[in-house]
């Protein structure tokens, strides 16, 4: 009876630690892959971040502010487009997270159904809404950018 006793202790205490490492093993083997998909999406953040700035700096992208009085209010059109023969790389849309405007002393969101999402062709894409003041823009994007646009010019 006592050999058996210690193949018995032996067989519950290989059990205990195979029922331990196995889990341990199998959670230390994913931990790689997530860091892997963590680095891909920062690095596609930071790539369509830095095309939409090269795009409008290089003007192959032109963001137009207009605007028009309409009893006491403003009547604000921003329109998006690609400019012709300009090379580089286009962007197929732009997700627009918030538009602000600049009212006695801080930035206020406009009152629109965000996100607003533009494909951005050579013909233009116009957002129209209203404003009490005649003011400054920053448009915030999905991927970081402020784009900051004075009234009754372009980018």
């Amino acid at each position: 009876m006592k050999g058996l006793s210690n193949v018995i202790m032996l067989v519950i205490i290989l059990i205990i630690v195979l029922s331990v490492f196995i889990p341990l093993g199998i959670e230390f083997m994913y931990f790689p892959q997530n860091n892997q998909e963590i680095l891909f999406s920062k690095e596609s953040y930071n790539y369509y971040h830095c095309l939409i700035c090269q795009d409008i700096a290089l003007g192959f992208l032109k963001i137009s502010y207009l605007t028009q009085k309409v009893g006491g209010v403003y009547k604000v059109i921003l329109t998006f487009c690609l400019a012709k023969g300009v090379g580089g790389i286009p962007i197929c849309k732009i997700n627009i997270t918030e538009i602000l405007y600049y009212n006695q002393g801080h930035w206020c969101v406009v009152k629109l159904s965000y996100p607003i999402i533009i494909s951005i062709s050579y013909s233009p894409h116009s957002i129209t809404f209203y404003l009490n003041v005649l003011s400054d823009l920053a448009i915030v994007t999905n991927y970081g950018n402020l784009i900051f646009i004075a009234p009754c010019s372009s980018t």
